[in-house]
Order: structure tokens, then C-alpha cells, then sequence
């Protein structure tokens, strides 16, 4: 099973968002992949973000480590399953304060 965190920022935090999308390759975490920042809101997500993927083996490392390091960002961490809305509303785990999304957007 994989996981997605999507690490949200506005104009005013981009340049702390990069801080942190440039940490995460000096993490020493082994990701699957580490999305480039988007600069527009897409599918459900309100906000500009990033988007990593990790193994569910790595969950607790991972969000330990965002909790350390998200800094001003809300950071929403759910599982990557056929039930996107579940994923993204009952079973996602939001660090920080949690942002409105586009739930119509979901298939």
C-alpha cells in the first residue's frame, strides 16, 4: 500500500515550501517519488502543493518527520485506495489545520 502527503502553501509561503520540498531529498527518508510544487489548484486540492508518495512501512517515519519540518504548512497524509473520497475525508489525517477540498472532484 502507498501513501500520499500533500504539503499545501499559499503565494505568501512558497518560498518555505521549497525550503521544505528541497529537505526532503536530504531526509535520508527512501520515498517513491517527490512531486514537483504546483502552482494552481488541481483535482480536489484547494491550494497550491506538493505531493510525495511513501510505503505504508514508512508511514510513521514519514509523518514524523513532516510534523518536524512542515513548518507553517497543513500537510494532509491519507492512503492511496479505490475509496478516494474515504481516503480524503474520513481516513486522511491532516497535520495542521485542515484545508477545504474540492470533495466533488473525487471519483
Amino acid at each position: 500500500m502507498f501513501y500520499h502527503a500533500h504539503i499545501y502553501y499559499c503565494p505568501d509561503t512558497r518560498a518555505s515550501a521549497l525550503r521544505c520540498h528541497a529537505l526532503l531529498a536530504e531526509s535520508g527518508l527512501r520515498l517513491e517519488a517527490v512531486g514537483r510544487p504546483i502552482d494552481r489548484c488541481v483535482g480536489p486540492h484547494t491550494s497550491p502543493m506538493f505531493e510525495i508518495v511513501f510505503r505504508a512501512d514508512q508511514h510513521a517515519a514519514v509523518v514524523r518527520w513532516l510534523e518536524e519540518h512542515r513548518g507553517e504548512h497543513s500537510v494532509l497524509v491519507h492512503a492511496v485506495t479505490e475509496d478516494e473520497y474515504l481516503a480524503h475525508t474520513r481516513e486522511a489525517l491532516w497535520l495542521g489545520a485542515s484545508r477545504p477540498l474540492r470533495l466533488d472532484k473525487l471519483g
